[in-house]
């Protein structure tokens, strides 16, 4: 297979670029110069080669081979070798044109012979060599050789290097001619593909150093066994690749390799964030030893379409004094975004303080993040900063809710304020809030709903203590005077000991009376009066058009907000002293039906709990909760592996992919020629029907000689069907047992051939089991089964295990042929389940059945069969037992009509008395038959 591929796609792809097919053109010699259809003219190839040159303007004089058709014929050769000559015009004082033809290797190819030449040109390519024409040993004396400066390539030819013409490169070009035999001609200008030499992109840069950005690689497949195999193949790869100058660049590489080039949709994933190629390497030996680690994640995708997600901005309480940090020395987007917060921060406070120093420089005894005027700003550049980053990458939200102090970013994103609006409304907010920090005020987080807590808690106190947020129908947040929450505190402890609570990281009083105090309201409405909080016109203005356009879930209204309802300065207000309704927003939003997944934009998850609560009340299917960055975790690691769940859109990792080093600084793309493909799972996919399987099976269990093969239909009972035929040496034995000239078969094969049915019927797990015992009772023998010589007789044996009976039937078969040489199953679509009266009997006797032998079966323990219960003779005085001459009883019963062959005369001597007989019986040495039976029933005759 050629892939043909724009050169820019396959540039921007990472595509492994074997050439570069400057142009490809072709005409037809017409009538011109020739004096036959099928022979080569000159004129029409010249014509060619001049055309495609000028039209290009591609000096001819790059040429370094040209590929010929090479016709191997009397005429064809030089036509074509001395055209090629004429037209390039090399003197003896230039370097001689190479000239073959991948004929010469694998010989015509009639209709390939073009793409086949292209193939060879390309595989040239990538080795820089030119293979030797095989077979040659002189030119067709008609072919100008000297005087073109023409020079067929008889050894390996190496490329030369590659020609600098001051900063511009000359790489080798190639042409390649192929003909079709009715005048047809077409030339193509193939040249050497060099990657240029990059350093690595300003995105992996940051001012004094190397980014140090992760690398995420997915494995993808349909099951967990492929999967591991996957891995296991890719580990072999990489082990055998030696270690690269540039490895940041090859990882990267790799990365997209898998990203972009392998399937990721597949429900099993195997996700690795690796910050090195030595910590791959742990993650992949930890896989393969099925062990955990951080930056690896095993896992299932919930649905095999991207999921709809939702951004959830959450409230104060999750910072902490490094959050961000790593994200901000190693993304780009999320490094600007934070600076240029920090600046629209400056404009406005006078100098109070650097959220940048504040959030990047200060350690952990310095950092005043927990203070409500830099916990604010600083969680609102974190979680608009990681918006950004999503953004960048494509992932944009489908819907926008957040919690309590959340919403300020939630608002930025959604377009209804703008970024200098939004920032004023941060700034404000947490410089009046933060009046009320450490004056007494605390905040509880309880397990219980909020009438519960109402009914149980705030009776009579509301007034000191409030729900300041319903969080979920069994959770929510109380805030108020602290030496009340203390008691509320010891009270749950007492008398609801198993009910989750817990301090929230806040020394404030949110939500609550004490949000009334300090003039914060006043101060808020008049500062923010101007902002208008309704959809921004301006789209220079909007943080991005896309999230501008999703639905809006306000944890004030607890559902959606419309596009008329402002955000302005009493809708901030009521989002400083009103209740957060953030679960009745969830609930809101997953009765709309817009999302399948939540990603929470914070420092650290603390409404996953709560929105899966939400969910369970209302929906009967969980959607995915993921994080963006957890709390003393690598960030990198967090946030790549929640996005690497939520998607696989190639839209997405294309533009992921931008923000890291993907053109390393020297060329390794030989390296994934061997790349691992995807690791079938080689296990049979053939459907079989269970008639199909069940005959193909039985004719691997030992054939019975009499019973023959059980047939596979629709019936509800067993059938089987043999073929007797008394000239194949396993039925010949029969012939010996006649009466009067008629061959019979014993009425003991009858109970034979329903014994061995049982016995399949009721298989045992092993050889070292007991069959059940097996009891005939009620056996009739109606009718003598007759054989003979000429003619095929079909036996049906049929057993029907509901009603405990057993049938025999026969018939003639006349149509016998390669299947009459074993007891071979047929078809048996014209028999019925079971003969249960005489009308059915004779209607299948017009049909040419003939019931034979019937009776009944009893099987289990309870018949209690041993060995010792057989009949056991008197002890009468031995001088009352008397011989029978054995010989003459054979030859009297022959004269009854019992003519009996040697298989069936087994009786060597016989005692007797007036009332009991003794024999010994001698078998046969018929050892075939015998280790068949069920029955040594010949031994029983």
């Amino acid at each position: 297979m050629v892939l043909l591929k724009r050169l820019s796609d396959a540039e921007r792809d990472g595509d492994r670029i074997y050439c570069i097919l400057h142009d490809v053109l072709s005409n037809h010699d017409g009538s011109e110069g020739k004096s036959g259809y099928m022979v080569p003219a000159t004129a029409g190839q010249a014509r060619l080669l001049g055309e495609i040159y000028a039209r290009t303007h591609y000096d001819r004089n790059r040429i370094f081979y040209v590929e010929a058709h090479g016709t191997g014929t009397q005429v064809g050769d030089p036509t074509e070798a001395n055209t090629i000559g004429e037209f390039f015009q090399r003197s003896p004082f230039d370097p001689p044109l190479l000239i073959g033809s991948v004929k010469s290797n694998i010989g015509h190819t009639e209709g390939v012979a073009g793409i086949a030449s292209l193939i060879k040109t390309v595989m040239c390519m990538k080795h820089r060599t030119i293979p030797p024409n095989m077979h040659f040993k002189a030119y067709n004396p008609k072919i100008e050789a000297d005087r073109f400066n023409l020079h067929v390539v008889q050894t390996m030819t190496a490329f030369p290097p590659i020609n600098k013409d001051g900063e511009k490169e000359h790489p080798v070009a190639i042409g390649i001619s192929s003909f079709g035999i009715g005048g047809s001609n077409a030339h193509a200008i193939v040249e050497e593909y060099h990657p240029k030499e990059r350093s690595i992109n300003t995105n992996g840069h940051v001012e004094g150093g190397l980014l140090q950005q992760h690398g995420l690689f997915i494995f993808s497949t349909k099951n967990g066994d492929a999967l591991y195999k996957q891995v296991v193949s890719f580990n072999e790869w990489l082990k055998q690749v030696e270690p690269q100058d540039d490895e940041h660049s090859f990882l990267a590489r790799i990365s997209q390799q898998l990203l972009l080039k392998r399937t990721i949709s597949h429900e099993h994933l195997a996700i690795f964030v690796s910050a090195n190629r030595a910590q791959l390497q742990q993650q992949l030996d930890l896989f393969l030893q099925k062990q955990s680690t951080p930056g690896l994640l095993v896992t299932k995708r919930v649905s095999s379409n991207c999921p709809r997600i939702c951004f959830v901005f959450s409230g104060q309480g999750p910072q902490w004094w490094a959050m961000g940090r790593e994200l901000y020395s190693s993304e780009p987007v999320f490094r600007q975004c934070i600076q240029q917060i920090s600046e629209e921060f400056i404009k406005i406070n006078g100098g109070e303080f650097n959220l940048l120093s504040e959030m990047i420089e200060k350690t952990e005894k310095e950092s005043r993040v927990n203070d409500t005027n830099i916990a604010q700003p600083a969680l609102f550049a974190i979680q608009v900063a990681l918006a950004a980053l999503l953004v960048s990458w494509q992932i944009s939200p489908s819907a926008i809710v957040s919690h309590s102090a959340g919403e300020q970013a939630a608002a930025f994103i959604s377009g209804r304020v703008s970024l200098n609006e939004a920032v004023r409304i941060v700034y404000n907010r947490s410089r009046l809030q933060h009046r009320n920090t450490r004056q007494g005020g605390r905040m509880l987080a309880v397990a219980m709903n909020e009438q519960e807590v109402r009914d149980s808690l705030l009776k009579g106190i509301e007034h000191l203590v409030c729900i300041a947020g319903v969080n979920s129908p069994r959770s929510v947040t109380l805030s108020g005077d602290e030496k009340t929450i203390d008691e509320i505190e010891g009270i749950l402890t007492t008398l609801y000991p198993t009910v989750f609570k817990a301090r929230l990281r806040i020394e404030n009083a949110f939500h609550s009376h004490q949000m009334d105090r300090f003039g914060i309201r006043e101060e808020i409405l008049s500062t923010l009066e101007d902002i208008r909080g309704l959809p921004l016109e301006n789209k220079q203005e909007m943080f991005d058009v896309r999230c501008a356009l999703v639905p809006l879930y306000s944890p004030v209204t607890g559902g959606r907000i419309d596009d008329k309802t402002p955000l302005d300065a009493r809708h901030w207000w009521s989002n400083i002293r009103q209740c957060v309704r953030f679960g009745d927003a969830i609930q809101a939003i997953i009765q709309d039906g817009v999302v399948d997944a939540f990603l929470e934009l914070s420092p650290h998850p603390v409404l996953a709990t709560s929105i899966h609560e939400c969910c369970e009340k209302i929906s009967t299917t969980q959607p995915v909760i993921l994080p963006t960055l957890k709390r003393k975790e690598d960030e990198q690691k967090t946030l790549l592996t929640s996005i690497a769940q939520l998607s696989y859109s190639p839209d997405v990792w294309e533009h992921y992919l931008a923000s890291r080093c993907v053109q390393p600084s020297k060329d390794v793309e030989h390296l994934f020629d061997k790349f691992p493909l995807y690791a079938f799972n080689l296990t049979p996919c053939w459907y079989e029907s269970k008639e199909s399987a069940i005959e193909r099976l039985a004719y691997r269990l030992p054939l019975h000689p009499l019973l023959g093969v059980r047939q596979w239909t629709h019936h509800t009972s067993a059938i089987w069907k043999s073929l007797i035929n008394l000239n194949l040496p396993e039925h010949a034995y029969l012939s010996q047992h006649k009466m009067q000239d008629a061959i019979l078969l014993p009425a003991a094969g009858f109970l034979e051939m329903a014994l061995a049915a049982c016995r399949q019927l009721l298989p045992v797990a092993n050889n070292d089991e007991t069959p059940p015992p097996i009891a005939f009772e009620q056996v009739e023998f109606i009718k003598a089964l007759v054989l003979t010589e000429h003619e095929l007789t079909e036996v049906i044996t049929q057993i029907v295990m509901p009603m405990r009976e057993w049938l025999i039937y026969s018939r003639p078969w006349s149509a016998a042929g390669q299947d009459c040489r074993r007891s071979s199953g047929m078809a048996c679509n014209d028999f019925i389940d079971s003969f249960v009266d005489l009308q059915t009997l004779n209607a299948y006797s017009l049909r040419q059945f003939t019931l034979h032998a019937r009776g009944c079966i009893d099987i289990g323990p309870h018949l209690n069969i041993h060995a010792s219960s057989a009949y056991r003779f008197s002890k009468e005085d031995t001088a009352n037992w008397y011989d029978l001459n054995v010989p003459n009883l054979y030859s009297h019963l022959s004269t009854r009509g019992y003519q009996y062959g040697p298989n069936f005369r087994i009786t060597t001597s016989i005692k007797t008395t007036n009332s009991e007989v003794t024999g010994r019986v001698t078998p046969t040495n018929n050892e075939q038959n015998d280790s068949e039976l069920s029955l040594s029933w010949i031994t029983t005759l």
